[in-house]
């Protein structure tokens, strides 16, 4: 959002879970001293003078079509969006080899999209670096 032109997708399973993490986004963006000037703001998109955007998408193979060459997609609860969508966001990138997906995400099993970051997309997103952070929140034993 700050190189202008730029566009920032939120992808989720849904959209309302696209618009939470948008509003997170949002929050922190308007915590900036002093922020980038804002065109138009709804609960799915942020405007900025300088061009760039910030946008909600469902993670629906369709939803996620027709935006090229995107800065930064976050996909949140990326083990829950379906394959099909995984594979439609590789075009997205061919126009910005720079572009970076982060896909944050809760465990979902062992296959799919969730069981190994490094292949995400079926290998489509080899390229860079992938971090797999292990959270326990249950109890420990001595």
């Amino acid at each position: 959002m700050f190189n202008p032109g730029s566009d920032t997708l939120i992808i989720a399973p849904s959209l309302r879970q696209a618009e939470e993490l948008f509003r997170k986004v949002v929050s922190h963006f308007e915590a900036l001293q002093p922020p980038i000037p804002v065109s138009s703001q709804t609960s799915r998109g942020l405007s900025l003078k300088n061009g760039s955007r910030c946008l909600c998408v469902p993670g629906t193979e369709r939803a996620s079509r027709g935006f090229s060459a995107p800065s930064l997609v976050l996909l949140d609860e990326a083990s829950r969006v379906p394959d099909e969508s995984y594979q439609a966001l590789t075009p997205l990138f061919a126009a910005n080899p720079k572009g970076r997906l982060v896909a944050l995400s809760t465990p979902n099993g062992t296959g799919g999209n969730g069981g190994c970051a490094g292949d995400v997309g079926g290998g489509s997103f080899s390229r860079g670096a992938w971090h797999s952070i292990a959270v326990n929140v249950g109890p420990t034993s001595a």
